[in-house]
């Protein structure tokens, strides 16, 4: 089946989660919202929560105190000055401490903010319903895509990792920089969570990547006395390919299937990912078409795309959308149905 349908890469990322709702109602009263990178520390909707997460990471909560009087927290110098902690040897074992509060933070919006995630439902229909081939590239750490795909009723569970990429349909997920249910076990057989993480090494080498959950915080689970650290990248600036860590074999899929690829839908997302933009520019085929769903940063993440991957330049008017629309408006918009029938050759066709 796969192989009669056209090609389209859709990237996902924050913008898209925090517009997933469509119209389904929330889950709880309080407010869950998806946070993009800059309210990760300081969501003022969530902070009552969030600090009840945070405070089981003390190390985290150290981060977010040197980040936030160190920034004016824009997701850009949030992001830098996560990249400079990472580096730095004083602060080695209190970064530790971030991943695990991103993970438990994001996994509890994954399943606290909406009953069902709407958009991406009717999303992953009408790509279905138009006869394409699709590979989610996902830059987020939640499982709204999963959550989605799974309640379609088409027997499909992400219940291993080897599930992202043969689901039996012709649909592909890359979770690029990890998700809230990814974990890996640490080596140390200790008495708690803190000792295990205090002596781990980060780098995830050779190391298996599990289905984690589903468990509230990453910090109560040990398999006889070995615990679990998630498998996620924190939002850094200046990534590279050591920050794609989603397995070798999924990657070297996805640039498999990038190579004959001519549609992109990007969705949310600023296009500042350069580990990312590299693998674009890398294996990427050239496009017939490209629309940027990001709001009010639409325009910018078009430039920094087309900065990157020269290949991606000069596709108007056959890319022509409106380029303020977000996702919820774009899904059910002219522009959305235009992109949907353009017509690209099929894998195999004028490659």
């Amino acid at each position: 089946m796969a192989g009669q349908r056209r090609r389209v890469a859709v990237i996902l990322g924050a913008g898209a989660s925090k517009d997933v709702a469509g119209r389904s109602p929330k889950v709880s009263p309080f407010d869950w919202t998806p946070p993009l990178a800059g309210e990760l520390f300081s969501n003022p909707g969530n902070f009552r929560h969030v600090e009840l997460i945070l405070q089981k990471y003390p190390g985290a909560v150290t981060v977010r105190q040197l980040v936030m009087a160190r920034t004016d927290g824009s997701s850009i110098q949030i992001e830098d000055e996560l990249r400079r902690l990472s580096r730095n040897e004083l602060y080695a074992s209190a970064y530790k401490h971030v991943p695990p509060y991103l993970r438990d933070y994001l996994y509890a919006v994954s399943h606290s903010h909406v009953t069902s995630p709407g958009n991406l439902i009717q999303l992953v229909a009408d790509l279905m319903d138009s006869d394409h081939e699709v590979a989610f590239v996902v830059l987020n750490y939640d499982t709204f895509l999963e959550q989605a795909i799974e309640g379609m009723q088409w027997n499909v569970k992400f219940d291993s990792i080897d599930a992202y990429m043969n689901t039996g349909l012709p649909i592909q997920v890359f979770k690029v920089h990890g998700s809230v249910n990814w974990a890996v076990l640490m080596d140390a057989r200790v008495g708690d969570w803190a000792e295990a993480v205090e002596g781990y090494d980060l780098r995830l080498d050779n190391r298996e990547i599990v289905i984690f959950g589903p468990h509230d915080t990453i910090q109560d689970v040990n398999e006889a006395f070995q615990w679990y650290y998630p498998v996620l990248t924190a939002p850094l600036a200046e990534k590279s390919g050591s920050d794609l860590v989603c397995p070798p074999m999924h990657t070297e899929a996805l640039n498999d299937f990038l190579s004959g690829c001519r549609k992109y839908l990007v969705l949310g997302t600023s296009g500042l990912d350069n580990d990312l933009l590299a693998q674009l520019a890398a294996h990427a085929a050239e496009p017939e078409i490209v629309h940027y769903v990001c709001g009010d940063g639409s325009q910018d993440a078009r430039d920094n795309f087309e900065r990157a991957i020269p290949r991606f330049r000069s596709l108007e008017p056959t890319s022509r959308h409106d380029p303020n629309l977000r996702f919820g408006e774009y899904i059910g918009s002219v522009d959305f149905r235009n992109f949907l029938a353009r017509s690209g050759p099929k894998p195999g066709q004028g490659e």
